[in-house]
């Protein structure tokens, strides 16, 4: 078995293109002009020569990284603005559908690794129920804390 397509079994990413190695550059150029970002706060180091991120609406990012090799990998998930949400792997799949149409609007060239996993032909997606923001999930936190403290200052006495 390759190891393109042993890589490919994640339920939750796309790998199925592949672009030249000598285009990831200008690839990386046109989708930071097409909005793509660094993840504030740095991208998870997965050997990839570049990952960005983009925010597509309030609940949904797109994440696009290229390995050395040309393959990439990329997946749609909440933002980190909803870390319960971003955090459960539940909420991503794989975004297998538009990176041929992202890729040939910044005119890339890409090549299809087969065979397409099922997980890309029909990807489960399951959106994040009224997910917290970071800020509220800490306001809950620290409301629990202080409400628990409050029930050891009563059977104190």
């Amino acid at each position: 078995m390759s190891e393109d397509i042993a890589n490919k079994s994640d339920k939750h990413h796309c790998r199925c293109f592949r672009i030249n190695p000598s285009d990831i550059e200008i690839c990386k150029t046109r989708l930071e002009e097409w909005g793509f970002e660094l993840q504030p706060g740095g991208e998870e180091d997965h050997g990839q020569v570049f990952g960005l991120r983009r925010k597509l609406m309030e609940l949904l990012q797109i994440h696009f990284k290229v390995m050395p090799n040309g393959i990439i990998e990329s997946e749609l998930e909440p933002p980190p603005e909803y870390p319960g949400a971003h955090l459960n792997q539940k909420h991503s799949y794989p975004p297998h559908d538009g990176i041929p149409i992202l890729l040939d609007k910044i005119g890339i060239g890409y090549s299809i690794i087969p065979p397409i996993p099922d997980t890309c032909n029909l990807p489960k997606i399951i959106k994040p129920d009224g997910p917290l923001k970071w800020w509220e999930m800490l306001l809950i936190g620290v409301a629990a804390v202080g409400i628990g403290y409050l029930i050891l200052q009563i059977f104190k006495k």
